[in-house]
């Protein structure tokens, strides 16, 4: 359906004015007319909602060029709500239908075989990364792996996610090369977790052998990938005691937090690891048990402590962590509501947050504040918690945002609310 069509079926759906402007992309008179509806009350949640599919629809089918390529990112987590326009801009050959191409292949909704053949040749690197995505199993492993090496970074990407989908244990050298030697830090990522779910006493064994040349980033990674469950089967697990024994850092403390969740025979020791991290560790170790520790009630007196500490960034982790837990909640909001006040952007993000969860709804007038700053990003989170909040007359003015990815964000926000 061309863009011409999809004004047409919405005209003929009887949409307010609200959604033909905003398909017009004329944003000033967008922006006045949300003013109108906002003042009458006339935008409640599915007025809302359907504003946000006729935005999204027009910056999907508007967008070109690299910009076009990223407003698809965005619109990727909605691609539900906006099959029917992803195939349309899919069908155009550029570079903006190959990123709809790409993300229709992801999502399952794409001929894997046909674009495989149509593409695996490509001269260009945009279709050349569909052809790398489409080429999972094994008939497709000789292709697979001459993709892991081109020169484009987005094919070999593709390349990885497609090994990742169908795990493959010929492919161990190649995984490991990749995850000792790409100088891109998320293929080097995608590597490690294919080897975590091929999960065999080679991969684990591997991965044993990168550690000793890898950075913190992978060395992370590579716990994540022991505690996987095919790897935990075949050796992840007495791995996963070897870093709590000998090794120091943001590794350990995952390690840790893996092995609490786990159960096992480890927990205690794991649990001995995370105490002494939050009574004395450094702040960035404090601040990662906060977020992926298990809850514990050897744990809890040291997060209440915590809430108290000097140190805002771990203090606000902490408060975060007592809100979760019904019987500290009412203390930990109080604690929240001061972080909120903070003059530290990330402090403030962060009490916010645990706020919006708990339907704070006080944060209301100053986030609506916030919907005026000079910074998108702060424009965009404002209102993503005023929708939490339910707040949906307030957050819809970002959808005429002068940010083409504000707008965007925040149609697709609404578009995957339950």
């Amino acid at each position: 359906m061309s863009m011409f069509g999809a004004l047409w079926l919405l005209s003929a759906c009887g949409p307010s004015e609200l959604n033909r402007t905003a398909l017009q992309g004329d944003l000033p008179t967008l922006q006045h007319e949300l003013q109108q509806a906002r003042t009458a009350g006339k935008l409640g949640e599915s007025e809302t909602r359907s504003l946000a599919l006729a935005v999204a629809r027009r910056e999907l089918m508007s967008s070109k060029g690299d910009e076009g390529v990223e407003r698809v990112r965005e619109l990727r987590p909605c691609l539900n709500a906006l099959a029917s326009d992803f195939d349309e801009r899919a069908s155009r050959g550029d570079a903006v239908a190959a990123a709809a191409t790409l993300a229709l292949l992801e999502a399952g909704r794409a001929d894997r075989d046909a674009l495989f053949d149509q593409y695996a040749s490509s001269a260009d690197p945009m279709w050349r990364a569909v052809a790398a995505r489409a080429a999972v199993g094994a008939e497709r492993k000789e292709q697979r792996t001459r993709y892991y090496l081109d020169g484009d970074l987005r094919v070999r990407r593709s390349a990885f996610y497609a090994a990742l989908e169908a795990p493959d244990e010929t492919e161990l050298a190649a995984l490991l090369e990749a995850g000792r030697l790409d100088p891109d830090p998320l293929v080097r990522s995608v590597a490690i977790r294919a080897l975590g779910a091929i999960g065999s006493v080679r991969a684990v064994t591997s991965l044993r052998d990168l550690w000793a040349t890898a950075d913190d980033a992978s060395r992370q990674g590579i716990v994540d990938a022991w505690a996987t469950t095919p790897a935990l089967e075949h050796g992840g697990r007495a791995e996963l005691g070897w870093v709590l024994d000998t090794q120091q850092g943001m590794p350990r403390v995952i390690a840790a937090a893996r092995l609490v969740a786990l159960a096992g025979p480890e927990k205690t020791q794991a649990l001995g690891v995370l105490e002494r991290t939050l009574q004395a560790g450094p702040s960035d170790e404090q601040r990662l048990a906060l977020l992926i520790a298990p809850k514990d009630a050897r744990l809890s007196a040291l997060v209440e402590g915590l809430a108290q500490a000097n140190d805002e960034d771990v203090a606000v982790l902490a408060a975060a962590a007592l809100a979760r837990d019904p019987a500290k909640r009412s203390q930990a909001r109080q604690s929240l509501l001061g972080f909120a006040q903070s003059k530290r952007l990330w402090v403030a993000r962060q009490a916010r947050a645990a706020l919006v969860v708990l339907g704070e709804q006080s944060l209301a007038a100053a986030l609506k504040t916030e919907l005026s700053s000079t910074r998108p990003e702060q424009r965009r989170q404002a209102a993503i918690d005023l929708l939490r909040l339910g707040r949906y007359a307030d957050a819809a003015t970002a959808l005429a945002d002068s940010a083409a990815a504000v707008r965007t964000q925040i149609a697709c926000e609404l578009l995957t609310r339950g």
